[in-house]
């Protein structure tokens, strides 16, 4: 059996088949393989400034960002430098709210033992 070959056969259906498959491939795969790319680039930037943070934060010159919890309500939050220091003042804020000197009037009455002290993003931090 002979199948034509010229304008208006086979090949040319095939060929129009296989740039429409191509066109549509392009158009799926271009935005999927950009918006990985940039992910994967936003990525390595974060990795690679990392440990300039960290030496920053723990060599006293970034603040380390501190809220205290009580139920649902925001007790206290602020911001304390070197790495030392945030943990002695994490315990400080904790002894101060189970005995009651640090109370908001707007947060209801809690268990003392509901306190919850955790890192917050330093954008969200007020500082002293």
């Amino acid at each position: 059996m002979d199948v034509p070959s010229g304008p208006g056969g086979v090949d040319d259906l095939l060929v129009g088949l296989a740039i429409f498959i191509g066109l549509v491939l392009l158009l799926v795969l271009v935005p999927v393989v950009l918006v990985l790319a940039v992910a994967v680039a936003e990525l390595l930037v974060l990795l690679l400034l990392l440990p300039l943070f960290v030496v920053l934060r723990a060599g006293r010159v970034a603040r380390w960002p501190i809220e205290a919890w009580r139920g649902d309500g925001l007790v206290i939050a602020e911001a304390v430098r070197g790495w030392a220091s945030s943990r002695s003042r994490m315990q400080e804020i904790a002894d101060d709210i189970r005995l009651g000197r640090l109370r908001p009037a707007s947060l209801p009455e809690a268990d003392r033992d509901d306190v919850r002290l955790s890192n917050m993003r330093s954008n969200q931090v007020a500082a002293r």
